[in-house]
């Protein structure tokens, strides 16, 4: 089974680059970071290779991408990125303010980071759209 890993990648999408340095001959620091200044959380091991598995999770692992209550999208500043995902499944990028307009809309879905057909599956399993 191939050990190869997808490239880590910043909310802007350029790819990261894992650094991991030695801290008193004791332990290993990893941390992903960005030439865009976006850096992902810090991970400790005793073994480098542990360490750069670690960092690795931290980067890539998302949090649930749920969509967003109506509160929350009208929460949102006016420009904001918001996604809203209509009744035929046809996703639509825009700032939030142009997504609040959409709210009249009936069977659409409202997500704060573009979903996955998973996301949108998810949401309408459990009765959001």
């Amino acid at each position: 089974m191939s050990e190869e890993r997808k490239p880590v990648l910043c909310p802007q999408g350029h790819e990261m680059t894992c650094m991991t340095k030695e801290v008193n001959a004791r332990y290993f620091i990893s941390q992903y970071s960005c030439m865009c200044g976006w850096t992902a959380p810090k991970r400790h091991a005793s073994t480098k290779t542990d360490a750069e598995a670690d960092a690795y999770l931290a980067a890539t692992r998302r949090p649930e991408n749920r969509p967003l209550t109506l509160p929350e999208l009208f929460d949102l500043e006016d420009d904001d990125a918001a996604w809203v995902v209509a009744e035929n499944g046809k996703i639509y990028a825009m700032g939030a303010e142009c997504a609040q307009e959409w709210a009249s809309e009936e069977h659409c879905l409202f997500f704060a980071r573009k979903p996955t057909p998973e996301d949108i599956e998810a949401a309408r399993k459990d009765g959001n759209g």
